[in-house]
């Protein structure tokens, strides 16, 4: 196996999984963060642009630029450049940016239920579970 992906539900605390998976088999990590500063090195657009892609917001002019269409091409691209390096684990979004058809990649995605969300979500607020 030479790429695990993680994906993550939010509130899910993914970040322990993370570190304890890296430790047990000394992948390195690749994060959201790094594949778009990956893509935006070989784009030239902005980093914070090509982030903004993953959001549901989108500019209005983006009918006639096609900006997230070509943030999310570049960081395709990025993935793309990652993957024949072996021992990756990729976390976050831009896993799910690699095709189905790529046979050599283990697709985690982790989902807790609702009552340990709303518990962690409350914690790392500050505020009450109601």
């Amino acid at each position: 196996m030479s790429v695990i992906t993680i994906f993550s539900g939010t509130f899910c605390k993914e970040e322990p999984l993370i570190e304890k998976v890296l430790d047990e088999t000394g992948y390195r990590l690749a994060t959201d963060n790094d594949i778009a500063a990956e893509a935006s090195r070989l784009s030239g657009i902005p980093e914070e642009k090509i982030i903004g892609a993953f959001s549901s917001k989108i500019s209005v002019f983006n009918k006639f630029t096609h900006e997230k269409e070509r943030s999310m091409a570049y960081m395709r691209l990025a993935v793309a450049h990652k993957l024949p390096e072996n021992d990756l684990l990729i976390s976050g979004f831009s896993g799910q940016l690699i095709p189905k058809e790529i046979s050599h990649v283990l697709r985690v995605c982790l989902i807790a239920d609702m009552k340990f969300r709303v518990s962690v979500a409350a914690e790392e607020n500050g505020l009450s579970e109601k």
